[in-house]
This record gives structure tokens, C-alpha cells and sequence, in this order.
């Protein structure tokens, strides 16, 4: 994905998806991503204290635009 982020599933629901964003140099968990009801789509739950460059957020743009397309 990046030289800074990669990003694993850790959970498939019947439909949908859980995702763990991590740190590549300290292998910590930053983020998840995961299917809220609520909104309909995939959202960005960020760890407590994280801190995200424009680069690494584009990253995570393309992946969640990328799950939005894989669900039509």
C-alpha cells in the first residue's frame, strides 16, 4: 500500500469487513476500518493520539473508495 501503512483484514462478517491499519516501522495498530450501519459505508475509526500526513490519508481514501466499489 504505502511505505509507511499496510492494512490487514482481521474479521469478515457475513457481508462485510474489519480492517486493521498499521504502523510498517513499528507493526502498531493506527486504525480500523469497518462497515457502519449507520452511514452506510466504510469508516475510519483512528487510535487515540494518532497522527496522519496528507499522503497516508490519501492512502486511506483510495482503500475505501476501492470497498465502496467492491460492494456495487
Amino acid at each position: 500500500m504505502s511505505n509507511f501503512l499496510y492494512i490487514v483484514e482481521i474479521e469478515r462478517k457475513s457481508k462485510t469487513q474489519v480492517f486493521s491499519v498499521r504502523s510498517i516501522s513499528q507493526g502498531n495498530e493506527l486504525a480500523r476500518i469497518y462497515w457502519y450501519e449507520a452511514w452506510r459505508q466504510y469508516v475510519l475509526e483512528t487510535e487515540n493520539g494518532t497522527i496522519w500526513s496528507d499522503g497516508c490519508l490519501k492512502e486511506i481514501v483510495k482503500f475505501l473508495e476501492k470497498l465502496r466499489e467492491d460492494r456495487k
